[in-house]
Parts: structure tokens; sequence; C-alpha cells
């Protein structure tokens, strides 16, 4: 991780222990007291908190609504992962066949005390199939994180702060850079089918089983 989050770092370890038996086989890990504990935050995500219209994420979506526009701010909660994840489309630009679109992704983990927000900018190539009805193919993504951003880029990452601290202000932002390249090895992440893949960064353990497209990440 980052010299930064080291302090935040610990914290994040024992929380990923409490809920992964890392280093241990198949026919253990599915007996965890851990595993079930996120089934069940799981479950009464999906069944009780998203149909509940004043729960503290859609009223979270509901500031985001306010803020950017409905048709901007899609929900993302309701894959089966421990958190509520969002995304607000900040741009789109169509030229020759091409959509490049650029939108904020903000995870927030119910495993432990923070979130984390990045900027996504994602490449999609238009087809006509044979029913003639023109769709888009992600061709791949653009991860940002950090610094770099355009002026109206970092205000709208100001707004999805705001609108986080004011519905959880327990929790903390965290380097989404530093959680995807800080790497945990002899598990896998919640809903992940079993593989030869022995390493999984800490985001996809704590912070988001969202399929990701396939994403060049950019250092900015």
């Amino acid at each position: 991780m980052h010299e930064k989050d080291h302090s935040h770092f610990w914290k994040l370890l024992n929380a990923l222990y409490q809920y992964y038996p890392i280093g241990c086989n198949e026919s253990i890990w599915h007996a965890h007291p851990g595993i079930k504990r996120m089934h069940d935050i799981v479950t009464e995500k999906i069944d009780v908190t998203l149909a509940d219209d004043n729960s503290a994420v859609n009223r979270f979506l509901k500031t985001l609504q306010t803020a950017f526009g409905d048709e901007l701010v899609n929900d993302r909660s309701f894959h089966q992962f421990p958190n509520y994840s969002a995304t607000v489309k900040l741009s789109s630009k169509h030229q020759e066949g091409l959509e490049l679109s650029t939108s904020i992704v903000v995870d927030i983990s119910l495993l432990c005390e923070y979130f984390t927000i990045y900027i996504e900018d994602e490449y999609r190539l238009s087809y006509q199939p044979a029913n003639g009805t023109e769709k888009y193919k992600t061709m791949y993504s653009v991860e940002r994180f950090d610094t770099g951003f355009a002026e109206d880029e970092k205000l709208a990452i100001d707004k999805v702060n705001a609108a986080v601290a004011a519905i959880w202000p327990e929790k903390q932002m965290i380097n989404y850079f530093a959680l995807k390249t800080t790497m945990v090895e002899g598990g896998k992440p919640f809903k992940m089918e079993w593989s030869t893949e022995t390493k999984h960064s800490l985001y996809e353990f704590m912070f988001s089983g969202f399929p990701q497209n396939e994403a060049i990440t950019r250092y900015a």
C-alpha cells in the first residue's frame, strides 16, 4: 500500500481475517463463520435494505440524483456482494462508431469502515446485428484516481464524497490504487469461483465483486 495508507492497512487486514479464512482449503472455507456472515449481510441488503425507500443506501442514491440528475446515477448495489455501489456518468461522446463515457465509481464496503472512489473512462465500439438495432460492446476501460482530474471531475468527486459523509459519517475514503495493488494470497473474494488464481486484490475481497471490464489502470 502507499505509505500514506499504512495507518488503514491494519484495520483492513483485521477485517479481512474476520470474514475470510485466508490460507484454508475449499472445504474449510465454506464452513468458516465469516463466510456465513457475509451471506447474511448480502441477504439483509437485498431483501430488506434495498426494498426500504428510507434506507441509508436509498437516501444516498437520492442525494446523488439530486446532485447529478436521475438519469446519470446507476445503482449497482443489487449485486451479490457485501457493499453498496453506484456510478455517476459525467460525460459521453460519440465519434465514428466509438463511444467514450466517463463515470465516477463509488464502492462502499459493508465489511469495514471504508469506501473508495475512482473515475472510469469506458471505450465502447458500436455494431449493428441482424435486427438492425445499434448496440455497443465494451472494448476496455481506463481507471483514474488521485490526481490529473479536470476541474469538473474534482467538483463531482467532492459531491460524491459529501453524499457519503452525509449518510455514513463514520466511513473514510481509502485510496483505490492502494486497494487494487495490495494483493492477498490464499483465498478468493466472496462469490468468486475457485480457480488456479491464488492472488486477488484487497479491493476484490472487501469492496466489490462487480464484474469489471478489462481495465487499463492509468497512474494519474
